[in-house]
């Protein structure tokens, strides 16, 4: 895909993005994305693009290192110390 063409669907997604943060905002909703992957997959990349435009008093960004033996059988109890505030989103 062209850059061009790549930073025009960007931006396209961003603004979607800001829509659903105000929206998360509005209805106390709680929204995580998780990001899972290999090192250097481009986990890091991704979530400075999500975040890039939102505003930074209704969403965090939490990092987990390699899981442990507990979290590799139960991974809900791996995020859960982390879940969303009612109007926040967590990436």
């Amino acid at each position: 895909m062209p850059h061009s063409k790549y930073k025009k669907i960007e931006k396209q997604l961003q603004i979607e993005l800001l829509k659903l943060q105000n929206h998360v905002k509005e209805k106390s909703l709680k929204v995580l994305f998780i990001f899972e992957g290999r090192d250097a997959a481009g986990k890091g990349s991704n979530i400075e693009t999500f975040s890039e435009f939102l505003n930074p008093k209704h969403f965090r960004i939490e990092t987990f290192g390699i899981p442990t033996e507990t979290e590799k059988n139960n991974w809900f109890k791996r995020y859960r110390k982390v879940l969303p505030k009612e109007g926040e989103i967590v990436l």
